[in-house]
């Protein structure tokens, strides 16, 4: 419910209701913002990701590079050189992609492990790993474990010599790395391995093996074309030799009667022979290159052993364990930023109540306050007035009997509910006179102000509020009652030091009147009118009552300060409203909803019409800047009081 829709309420005085007040400054949602009230997350996540990449770079393992380089000839290797030779960029890119095929083959692979023994070789099967890479091995050893029943190993002499050289030869086709040096037809053979020698030793192999392999394949090329040649050839023969034979018995029968057949045999007779001396002239050449190796490619640069480690580079496993800890960190930040539900800022209550903002409580620190204890307490113990009786006793309920410790008789006193005496120049103060000057104009004239302090839920700061709100406005001078109305916590009560003096109980049971139950406490001039129960009337509240006390009090008093129940706990806030002139709404920083402050304006229109205002109560100062607030407009504890 906004503040125009209060103003339109039926009876409702447009004049009461205050002005929106717009005193913190913007409080939309900014990337710079958020970055600032989560910079925590971000932080320690960058934190947490170097320290992971340099506990990575210190239990890597040192791995080695070696490399060697071979050039390839595209010429031998394009066996359709006469379709390809209109495309001379088609010809260079097939070529060298059918070479580099061939060096990733894994019977290439093989036979590199059968020159070196790789099969054999424990140090290449089983290389050491990083830490990490252990424990992600492990862990994922025990997740399958979890999900399947492991293997039994099978009976027998275990794998055979040709399957431990496969699965060596698939290992090595896994890690050799094969790559073309830009666009020529160089190729480069790279090994990296925590064994420097060895990697040198498989570099080379992989570049002899792969010439090797080139002349074997022309070897078989060429074999494979000479028979191919030579069947060919007896076929020509014979074409040749059964043609000239047809052109013979033409030529005797038919000569003179078909010439143009007889000159077409001969010219077949003479194509076929001309066949059969290029095909010889062929196998003679095949036959020739075939008795003497010729090798597509030659080597460039063959491997040397490395004495320098490549790998870890700190500065990448730095790098990298920097961002993904800040990509963690800002992960959890937008986490943390969906999970904030609470009222950070006036701007915050101001959009969801449409309520004026009356200011921010700052958070202190309870035990640095009750260092100051002795001092505010030293002129009543001076005059001998234990705290917890103060400056006169009422008579007490019969049904209950009060006992004060004479050795300690500042153990009743709570100097968070002093702030005003203990503190004078504390920052909590401050909200308090702009909050007592509103409420001493709410009343009609001549009579005082009855105001309740409410809140949402409990431990919100209510009764705290309530009790330095009036003594504030008692050392003001101010004619202030405080009344403890909050019937089912009686906190304030029990935190003053009341445990059976008569008092609201007694007045709404009849049995006593206002004036009679009322107690002064010493410090502050503030009269107390607290609330005490015997345990056999509990639960007999009476607060309908309320009505006729409040009415005696606001003749007596410029102010009434009532601590009441949570809104979210009881109605009986409901119950007073006619009574009261104005309601203080009590939020905990960043703790109160901001969906359970708006619902308890929205559900009450007369309760809305009658709150005062809200304030912020235990407000981190220091954190208002990350949520869009001014810091010229916060003023923070001293340091000494800082929580």
């Amino acid at each position: 419910m906004t503040q125009l829709d209060i103003a339109r309420l039926p009876g409702a005085d447009p004049a009461a209701v205050p002005p929106v007040s717009n005193a913190d400054g913007p409080a939309a949602p900014d990337l710079l913002l958020l970055l600032g009230r989560q910079r925590w997350p971000l932080l320690l996540g960058a934190l947490f990701g170097l320290i992971a990449g340099g506990l990575h770079d210190a239990t890597s393992p040192d791995r080695y590079y070696a490399a060697a380089t071979v050039l390839i000839d595209e010429r031998a290797t394009d066996p359709g050189e006469e379709f390809t030779a209109d495309f001379p960029l088609l010809r260079n890119e097939t070529a060298a992609l059918n070479e580099m095929q061939v060096l990733r083959s894994l019977e290439l692979a093989k036979d590199v492990t059968r020159r070196l023994s790789l099969h054999e070789d424990q140090a290449f099967l089983h290389p050491p790993v990083s830490l990490a890479r252990t424990a992600l091995g492990n862990a994922a050893s025990t997740l399958s474990g979890l999900v399947a029943a492991p293997e039994q190993p099978a009976e027998g002499a275990g794998p055979s010599e040709d399957e431990r050289i496969v699965a060596a030869a698939a290992k090595l086709q896994r890690e050799v790395g094969i790559t073309r040096v830009g666009r020529s037809f160089s190729i480069e053979i790279s090994m990296i391995l925590h064994e420097p020698q060895l990697a040198a030793e498989i570099a080379n192999a992989y570049a002899t093996a792969y010439l090797a392999d080139r002349q074997v394949a022309s070897r078989a090329m060429s074999s494979a074309g000479a028979d191919w040649l030579r069947r060919n050839i007896d076929d020509v023969r014979r074409s040749a030799d059964a043609a000239a034979r047809e052109a013979a018995a033409f030529r005797a029968e038919n000569r003179a009667l078909d010439p143009q057949g007889m000159q077409a045999l001969e010219q077949r007779v003479v194509t076929l022979n001309e066949i059969h001396a290029k095909l010889l002239e062929r196998l003679e050449m095949i036959t020739i290159e075939g008795s003497y190796p010729i090798s597509n490619g030659r080597l460039l640069s063959e491997a040397v052993t490395p004495q320098t480690a490549a790998l870890p580079k700190a500065w990448r496993l730095l790098a990298g364990g920097l961002v993904l800890g800040l990509f963690g960190g800002l992960m959890f930040a937008v986490w943390r930023e969906l999970r904030e539900t609470g009222v950070r800022t006036g701007a915050e209550v101001r959009a969801l109540t449409g309520l004026p903002f009356l200011g921010y409580l700052p958070r202190f620190r309870k035990r640095r306050l009750r260092r100051l204890r002795p001092v505010v307490m030293q002129p009543l113990l001076l005059e001998g007035i234990p705290p917890v009786e103060f400056a006169r006793v009422r008579p007490q309920a019969p049904e209950v009997v009060t006992t004060v410790s004479p050795t300690d008789p500042c153990r009743h006193f709570s100097p968070t509910l002093y702030l005003p005496s203990v503190a004078p120049d504390l920052p909590y103060n401050e909200p308090l006179k702009g909050l007592l000057a509103r409420l001493l104009r709410q009343p009609r004239p001549g009579e005082g102000c009855v105001a309740a302090i409410g809140s949402v839920n409990s431990g919100e700061g209510r009764t705290t509020l309530a009790a330095n709100l009036a003594q504030f406005a008692a050392l003001s001078g101010h004619r202030t009652l405080l009344i403890d109305a909050d019937v089912s916590n009686p906190s304030l009560s029990a935190e003053l030091g009341f445990a059976g003096e008569v008092g609201l109980y007694d007045v709404l049971a009849g049995r006593a009147v206002l004036g009679d139950c009322v107690t002064v406490l010493p410090a502050t001039g503030l009269d107390v009118l607290p609330y005490t129960v015997p345990a056999a009337h509990r639960g007999q509240t009476g607060i309908m009552k309320i009505g006729s006390p409040l009415a005696e009090a606001r003749r007596r008093y410029d102010l009434v300060v009532l601590d009441t129940q949570p809104l979210g706990h009881s109605s009986d806030i409901a119950a007073m409203l006619n009574a009261l002139d104005a309601v203080v709404m009590v939020a905990d920083w960043g703790r109160t909803a901001r969906s359970a402050l708006q619902a308890s304006v929205a559900n009450d229109p007369e309760l809305a019409r009658k709150t005062l205002g809200v304030v912020l109560n235990r407000t981190i100062m220091g954190r208002l800047g990350a949520y869009g607030v001014q810091r010229d407009q916060v003023r923070r504890h001293p340091r000494r009081l800082r929580a």
